[in-house]
């Protein structure tokens, strides 16, 4: 114990710190007591100590000094640990009998040969999810949405890619939907640096159409990249355009144009192309930046200018429910461009609702990207300066089925495309593809590379 200072308890004068131990001796008047026969008392620090607290200083010292005391806590000490001893052992002995005779039992045991199939099952499934990205690539989104391809086992998403780091070749490149796995890869197409207007894609039912840096027009299976035709233009392409009725119009840079009919491998040339085609550098991108909505790949969307509308609300788009009518989005109008949606049976509207969950304050004017799959509505639009929120409505009945927000990027944080398919939804985010469950808007996986702050 550390030493005290204290008070001579006869003549008051104070003594040296001493050893409260060993008991206290007046220097001056010969007094001898003990600690809690002291005047005061204080610490070497000098904090002054309470009659209570020396007494309980005095309690445990008696304690500590009671000879019998201390040889039975020794005794009882000795007790536990011989007994601590005797349970381990004990314990030791029996985990060693049970675990060979486990290991002898299930040596007599044959594994029936599905528990080996599942296992190898398992052992697949752990190889096919460890790692589902390539993290050496960006996706690149200039030539407009990922595209959909589904084969009888699978659904793959195509879109053009670039290497990072390394050289920046350009590939088109498909990945299947479920995993996250690059299924194939159309390379030698050059550099971002000589190629990005050149080379461009699009699926035309079975075909992948791919341009490339030197004037050729490639058509490959879409269902697994091989090289089906290679047609020699007379110049490099500047883009590719795709109606609703599977035509595709090629423009080159020299002006010619041509046509691909669906069932043909022909090029039809043509004098100009059709005011219906839907370039996809230009129109797809100056239709994101202005707000107006995505959905090329989800039902077929009526003409804007005709059909039921929300009253007071600009219609930005249409989509077409099957049996349960049409689905209209828009904004408010005049006013703040609050985003809105509702469904209709013929002109009779069933329900309406707000696409956005958060106060008026909060919206962001014309951030407004949406498209529709399996009865289900998907949106994402801008919140406060730079955020983005993304929310689900049940086409059917308008019910909200989720809202997230959307992590925000260093830099650059803009979408430019929103696309469903199967139980994802596709968020193209510039240099990097999420790729988000349907169910609840949880994140599976991302393709390409994004940076998030």
């Amino acid at each position: 114990m550390d030493p005290i200072v204290v008070e001579c308890p006869n003549c008051g004068a104070a003594l040296p710190p001493g050893d409260p131990k060993t008991g206290y001796a007046c220097s001056y008047c010969g007094t001898q007591f003990r600690l809690q026969g002291a005047r005061s008392a204080k610490t070497m620090a000098g904090i002054a100590l309470t009659p209570q607290q020396l007494e309980q200083i005095a309690h445990a010292l008696g304690r500590a000094e009671d000879p019998a005391r201390n040889a039975a806590l020794r005794e009882a000490a000795e007790r536990h640990q011989r007994r601590a001893v005797r349970i381990a052992l004990t314990t030791t002995v029996l985990v060693a009998v049970g675990t060979m005779a486990t290991a002898y039992f299930v040596s007599q045991v044959q594994v029936p040969p599905q528990l080996d199939a599942l296992s190898g099952v398992a052992d697949a499934i752990r190889n096919t999810t460890e790692k589902v990205v390539e993290p050496s690539f960006v996706w690149d989104d200039t030539t407009g949405p990922p595209e959909i391809v589904r084969d009888d086992d699978r659904t793959l998403v195509v879109g053009r890619t670039r290497s990072i780091p390394g050289d920046d070749e350009l590939s088109v490149d498909a990945y299947d939907l479920a995993t996250g796995r690059r299924a194939y890869r159309i390379g030698d197409l050059g550099t971002y640096s000589n190629a990005m207007q050149f080379v461009h894609f699009a699926v035309v039912g079975p075909d992948l159409v791919v341009t490339t840096p030197g004037g050729t027009l490639r058509v490959h299976d879409a269902r697994d990249g091989s090289l089906r035709s290679e047609t020699p233009l007379t110049d490099r392409v500047k883009d590719l355009c795709r109606d609703e009725e599977g035509n595709l119009f090629v423009a080159q840079l020299d002006e010619r144009y041509f046509v691909r009919r669906p069932g043909s491998t022909r090029l039809e040339p043509l004098e100009r192309p059709p005011r219906s085609c839907t370039w996809l550098r230009e129109s797809a991108r100056r239709r994101a930046r202005t707000g107006k909505l995505l959905g090329s790949l989800g039902p077929p969307r009526r003409s804007s200018k005709k059909g039921p509308a929300i009253p007071k609300t600009r219609t930005l788009a249409r989509f077409d429910a099957g049996k349960d009518g049409t689905v209209v989005i828009g904004v408010r109008h005049p006013g703040t461009a609050v985003p809105k949606a509702a469904r209709f049976e013929g002109d009779e509207p069933v329900w309406t609702a707000d696409i956005a969950d958060v106060p008026l304050a909060s919206i962001r004017d014309s951030d407004l990207l949406a498209t529709m799959h399996d009865g289900r509505l998907f949106a994402v639009f801008g919140v406060g300066t730079d955020g983005w929120r993304m929310t689900a409505l049940d086409a059917k009945t308008g019910a909200r089925l989720w809202s997230i927000d959307l992590e925000p990027l260093f830099a650059v944080d803009w979408i430019d495309f929103l696309v469903a398919a199967d139980d994802m939804v596709l968020v193209d985010r510039g240099s990097g593809l999420e790729v988000r469950r349907a169910t609840d808007g949880t994140k599976a996986y991302v393709l390409g590379s994004l940076t998030y702050e």
